[in-house]
């Protein structure tokens, strides 16, 4: 996402040429500053059943192992893109990959336990 080229015109007198990119919105500034690492998002994390449900959190090289009781959400933060939220087993085992942060769009995302 970066600033894209869309008139360009030649100044008769000089040769010159004039080149007119717009300005980046905040929403692009935000995208680029978490692909860099230099920006986060949030995300919660709902458990819809009444029983106790485990999940683990990838993050760069660690691994962020938890639970969530029933009918009960959570909040997380992360800046590094390709974290990923597993369902797990209560061994923590993989059992199903439900989120994958890849864009600063998914900011305020809501990801769903349940077995």
């Amino acid at each position: 996402m970066g600033n894209e080229l869309i008139h360009t015109v030649a100044a008769g007198s000089n040769n010159k040429v004039i080149e007119f990119c717009p300005p980046k919105t905040a929403e692009q500034i935000k995208e680029e500053d978490f692909q860099k690492g230099m920006e986060g998002i949030s995300f919660d994390v709902k458990n819809s059943c009444s029983a106790l449900v485990y999940y683990l959190i990838e993050e760069g090289g660690s691994t962020l192992n938890t639970s969530l009781n029933g009918n009960s959400s959570t909040g997380h933060q992360f800046k590094k893109k390709g974290t990923k939220v597993w369902l797990s087993n209560d061994k923590y085992q993989k059992v199903s990959l439900l989120f994958e942060v890849t864009s600063y769009s998914q900011k305020g995302s809501l990801v769903m336990l349940c077995r």
